[in-house]
């Protein structure tokens, strides 16, 4: 009788581990900046990389330390690119403040591993003192947007 209840035991935790392991990070995630930055050219409307992947999913599957290195390496350097223009362009403030709200939604569904990035990147979408009223009003519109759908 034990060793057939070691069998069944044996058996279901086997069957548990062929469970589906966690999808990979999608390569568009990764890499030089201007696919990205293409992509965030969409915003107000839905911003999505190669294969349909939102800017949210990138965050929300880098679960290694290599995984948020090299996203953080990318999605940084989109952010400096937006930054230098936002304070004259409202578009690319727009666009700035969907990728912060996007790795906000990404970082909040994950266990506090992707925190820090949404930090830098949140940092780099807050307006200067003296912003002009326009790019304020992008920055934040972009932000509602991509804590939404991103």
């Amino acid at each position: 009788m034990r060793a057939r209840a070691a069998v069944a035991l044996g058996v279901l935790v086997l069957a548990g581990c062929g469970s589906q392991a966690p999808k990979p990070v999608p390569a568009a995630c990764f890499g030089a900046p201007a696919p990205i930055v293409a992509a965030l050219r969409r915003a107000p409307g839905p911003v999505t990389l190669t294969g349909a992947t939102r800017l949210s999913d990138c965050v929300r599957l880098a679960r290694s330390d290599s995984d948020l290195q090299g996203l953080g390496l990318s999605l940084t350097a989109v952010a400096d690119q937006l930054r230098a223009r936002a304070s004259s362009d409202p578009a690319a403030a727009l666009q700035l403040g969907y990728l912060a709200g996007a790795v906000h939604r990404g970082a909040a569904t994950t266990p506090g591993l992707s925190a820090q990035l949404a930090r830098r990147i949140e940092e780099e979408a807050a307006p200067d003192p003296g912003t002009a009223a326009a790019v304020r009003a992008a920055l934040a519109r972009g932000g509602r947007l991509g804590r939404a759908g991103g």
